[in-house]
């Protein structure tokens, strides 16, 4: 019998080895295209978005690109903004719709929806399969979906430590790189705006690699720490190479993320406050202080030549990758980068008083106090390499037919630094030590405050204790003695009759 079960052990195993290798090499060669290059399209100011293809039959849906989230979110509903473009639940064979409520906060906007699990992948190629992805399906949103742009969705492509409502959900990038050979590598061009028209913006998605045609020069690498998001060191800011010398932790307070769904560079508040004072004190001429607080735009006639000579440039040093924290790469923006072109829908909505013949633009920095995101305009320029194997972010001059710059050196090396540039990351731990202190003499305030009227009770409790104690014990002690009296007084007067007798 044991020979029989024996044999019947071994014939299983070779089963399964045999369909494990069959699957892997299945898996190997779904991905001979690699690296796939995806197009990306959107509007100046509302992100750029890559299309998808969502259940069976495949539904198509563009969703906006966000590399500061993990969850991939699509409307399930008709929305105002949105219209009738939406992924329809019902009409797919292979949807698994899972019950649970998921409710995720965006810089801008909140959702809710259901979790659902179906299979995705994207729009126009053949090399990618079509995978099992949760897809939170929303059925509310507030402030979330943007006028004009043409997205009903985010694709996020962060670590899965963002994903919502916890990180047992598996990002849609991760799936892929269960399911498929593909490194742990993806590249984002962001290409500004093209046709200043149409306002349209368009941005090329590389999964596995970068492609060689989508940067002149070099890549040089940044250092990424936590890895919860792209979240890398600013050793220094500088406008045209003055420095705005700031302690470095400030550029940090309290991370520095790169962020593909932000639009805009967002500063701390000190950072931003000395960046727009420098601006200021340049005193271009017919530039309004209100433009440098995003308060006003400047616009120029349509036939009129844009003066870009005239801005200065915003350089960003980062700490560089394997370089034991010594050494920075910086980054140029142009003003092309931090100057963005407002469409005509923006126009109409927020700017009512300019002219729709003239071309108006916005200080695209802007205030934050959830630290400093460099976003897509900040982006625009480079073609940045996501490199998650080796914990690095590259930073390549862009090829982009209106950003290209053949003349001037947009990513730079920078100087080693005799000590290295840890300190500029910013802890949790690191608050002012005068802010301890108050909150902990605040605290102890507090706890005599609210201990005092309970250790007065105690205390009274206990004198009680001891005094109802104390007078049982009195009492206890009399009726001993009494009762001594009284077998004495017997005794004699028993001792007194045998006397008499």
């Amino acid at each position: 019998m044991w020979l029989i079960m024996a044999t019947i052990r071994l014939f299983l195993v070779m089963c399964s080895t045999i369909f494990i290798e069959f699957n892997y090499a299945e898996r190997m060669n779904l991905t001979g295209g690699l690296p796939l290059v995806l197009d990306m399209e959107g509007v100046s100011g509302s992100g750029y978005a890559v299309k998808l293809m969502i259940g069976t039959p495949p539904q198509q849906v563009s969703l906006l690109l966000d590399t500061g989230s993990s969850n991939l979110v699509v409307a399930c509903k008709s929305f105002p903004i949105i219209n009738d473009t939406f992924y329809r639940v019902n009409e797919s064979s292979t949807a698994q719709i899972k019950g649970s409520t998921v409710n995720i906060g965006y810089t801008q906007g909140h959702l809710s929806g259901s979790m659902v699990v179906d299979k995705v992948t994207f729009a126009n190629q053949s090399i990618i399969p079509a995978v099992s992805v949760n897809i939170v399906c929303i059925n509310e949103a507030t402030e979330f979906f943007i006028n004009g742009s043409n997205w009903q969705g985010i694709l996020g492509f962060g670590y899965s430590e963002l994903a919502k409502p916890s990180s047992v959900i598996t990002p849609y990038w991760d799936e892929l790189l269960i399911s498929t050979d593909i490194d742990d590598v993806f590249s984002i061009q962001l290409c500004n705006v093209l046709n200043r028209s149409s306002y349209k913006v368009q941005g090329k998605l590389t999964l596995g690699d970068v492609m060689n045609d989508q940067y002149i020069g070099d890549i040089f690498h940044v250092l990424t720490v936590n890895h919860r998001y792209y979240e890398v060191i600013i050793a220094d800011i500088d406008i045209n190479g003055i420095s705005l010398s700031l302690d470095c932790k400030e550029y940090n307070n309290d991370r520095t993320i790169i962020d593909s769904g932000t639009t805009d560079l967002m500063l701390p508040p000190r950072v931003y406050d000395a960046l727009v004072k420098q601006m200021v004190d340049l005193n271009l001429d017919n530039i309004p202080i209100a433009f440098w607080k995003s308060e006003e735009l400047i616009c120029w006639n349509k036939s009129e030549q844009q003066q870009w000579s005239r801005f200065p440039n915003i350089g960003i040093s980062m700490v560089a990758a394997n370089s034991n924290w010594t050494q920075t790469v910086k980054i140029t923006l142009t003003p092309h980068q931090y100057m963005r072109l407002v469409p005509t829908f923006e126009l109409k909505k927020s700017w009512k008083s300019q002219s729709e013949n003239d071309y108006c633009y916005k200080f695209s920095v802007n205030q934050s106090d959830q630290g400093t995101v460099l976003g897509a305009m900040a982006m625009s320029a480079f073609t940045v390499v996501f490199n998650r194997t080796s914990k690095t972010i590259g930073f390549g001059q862009t090829t982009c037919a209106n950003m290209v710059d053949y003349t001037n050196k947009l990513v730079t090396s920078g100087p080693v630094r005799q000590s290295n540039y840890s300190d500029c990351q910013f802890i949790m731990n690191d608050i002012d030590h005068s802010t301890v202190t108050v909150i902990a003499y605040i605290v102890i305030a507090l706890g005599i405050v609210c201990l005092t009227p309970l250790l007065v009770i105690a205390l009274f409790s206990a004198y009680k204790w001891w005094y109802i104690r104390y007078r049982l014990t009195r009492r206890h002690r009399k009726l001993e003695n009494d009762n001594e009296l009284n077998s004495n007084e017997l005794d004699e007067r028993r001792t007194d009759e045998l006397y008499e007798r």
